[in-house]
């Protein structure tokens, strides 16, 4: 409940679904729905056969996990990240991370497989920029 919130809880009512499967389409559950190839699936007992189908798309969907070292260096440094005392080090250690994450995107956007992917890769790229808008709107970086 405190990682996911109720969302989980709601779409694993409808159909089988792991943590870590939900991790990868928690971009798409939002306002009550699973949004899917530009639909807006309701998280309800009446849409439970559409959302299984869904969830079972974007399972397939979610890429295989890797051991590539640029992941494994990535995952240390967000750890070393959270656990470094001095302020400064870990905001420049947050803006490489930030600028890793950005050539990840660049990099699977131009991935020969992506058609098969897109709507994930849609949404999580979606959400990412919905919460640094949210984040910059916060700190009056932007304006509303």
């Amino acid at each position: 409940m405190e990682e996911f919130g109720p969302a989980y809880f709601d779409v694993s009512h409808l159909t089988r679904i792991s943590p870590e499967t939900y991790r990868a389409i928690a971009p798409a559950v939002r306002d009550g729905m699973l949004h899917f190839n530009a639909e807006a699936i309701p998280l309800s007992p009446e849409h439970s056969r559409k959302v299984a189908a869904a969830v079972a798309e974007m399972r397939r969907a979610i890429p295989k996990r890797t051991t590539a070292p640029e992941s494994q260096r990535l995952m240390q440094e967000l750890k070393e990240l959270m656990h470094d005392c001095n302020l400064g080090e870990r905001i420049t250690k947050l803006h490489q991370c930030c600028l890793a994450i950005v050539r990840e995107f660049e990099q699977i956007s131009s991935d020969q497989g992506i058609a098969e992917s897109q709507a994930l890769f849609n949404s999580t790229l979606a959400a990412a920029h919905g919460e640094f808008s949210r984040r910059a709107l916060q700190h009056g970086l932007v304006e509303n």
